[in-house]
């Protein structure tokens, strides 16, 4: 798939899930850079950056099968809420390539440690860092340095520790100047 058609997929992609799930609006677009510069740290180049910024930014994309109202609730999702989601991620028809489905699926069904991509680790700590320092329907925001402490505290056990290492050099960089 060429450059063009990626980002045409990425931005329907997008479109798409923002409309049926308003609250992430602008989730996907935080989550791609801030991969991308992770995986580029870790010495990812050329088409595995371009795959990782669009698997990156599309992440949630099996999330418009289920109603919008499951997932703009105001409360935690219950474990078979959950359950719905993780089997929605595997059912659903990626629209990019075999490539990226297989790192969507390892998201939500690792087959064990050595099995997930880096790929899929980058996304899982970013997407989590965006979560956690971003309004959720059922809860507010942490602040980043909330958000650090608590991915520290889950190095080489929820996040691979590499990654961990890796953004936590990252991500200062990429983070908006703030008034002091």
């Amino acid at each position: 798939m060429e450059l063009t058609e990626v980002q045409r997929a990425v931005r329907a992609g997008l479109a798409r899930l923002e409309a049926h799930n308003p609250s992430r609006r602008g989730h996907g677009e935080r989550v791609a850079p801030l991969s991308v510069a992770v995986g580029f740290e870790l010495g990812l180049r050329d088409d595995r950056l371009v795959l990782l910024r669009a698997a990156s930014a599309l992440h949630d994309l099996h999330k418009t099968l289920l109603p919008s109202d499951l997932l703009e609730a105001p409360r935690p999702l219950a474990e078979v809420e959950l359950a719905s989601i993780r089997d929605a991620a595997r059912d659903f028809e990626w629209p990019i390539s075999d490539e990226i489905t297989y790192w969507l699926r390892q998201q939500y069904h690792p087959q064990g440690e050595r099995d997930v991509p880096l790929e899929t680790k980058i996304i899982q700590l970013c997407t989590a860092f965006d979560c956690i320092t971003s309004d959720q329907p059922w809860r507010t925001a942490k602040s980043e340095d909330e958000a650090l402490k608590e991915i520290r505290s889950l190095s080489g056990r929820q996040f691979d520790a590499a990654v961990v290492e890796a953004f936590l050099r990252v991500q200062p960089l990429l983070q908006p100047i703030r008034d002091v």
